[in-house]
């Protein structure tokens, strides 16, 4: 009986060390993001920047009335020009979203976003996304902007 328990002990112990270790991991694993995005171009991951591509382009293709809004238009376009991405990588990036599970590209995006350290940036990114959500007038485009930024800490 007396042995048993050891055993249990010892792997209790072994779980313990092993957890602590992953945890140290996953909080390394994000120490080399910048903690303040001065030049999006430069400092933000590859990820990062289709994450945003793909929220933008997600909020404002939700109804024809932010698709072809002349505001919502400038908004991605400037957010989209800042991140340094070409005009035929964002075209072969959101043909290859197009084809793939929506409720997997939100994912991946929210996981891309929430590698971000600068908190600036995504409060300045959720302001533009909700505007352009407010300009399409779908209250469900809303809730889903709000409930994306909600999952970021906002």
């Amino acid at each position: 009986m007396a042995i048993v328990l050891i055993v249990i002990a010892v792997l209790c112990f072994i779980g313990y060390v092993l957890l602590h270790q992953n945890a140290d991991k996953s909080e390394s694993q994000y120490s080399n993001r910048p903690s303040s995005i001065s030049d999006s171009s430069r400092d933000l991951f590859t990820n990062q920047k289709y994450a945003i591509v793909g929220l933008l382009a997600y909020i404002q293709g939700s109804t024809p009335k932010s698709a072809y809004n002349e505001e919502a238009n400038n908004i991605v376009q400037s957010t989209i020009f800042s991140l340094g991405l070409s005009r035929p990588e964002v075209e072969k990036y959101l043909k290859v979203s197009m084809n793939r599970n929506p409720d997997e590209i939100i994912l991946q995006i929210v996981d891309s976003l929430k590698e971000i350290r600068d908190r600036h940036y995504l409060e300045n990114l959720y302001q533009k996304s909700l505007q352009i959500a407010k300009i399409s007038g779908d209250t469900d485009c809303i809730e889903t902007t709000n409930e994306i930024f909600r999952e970021l800490g906002f």
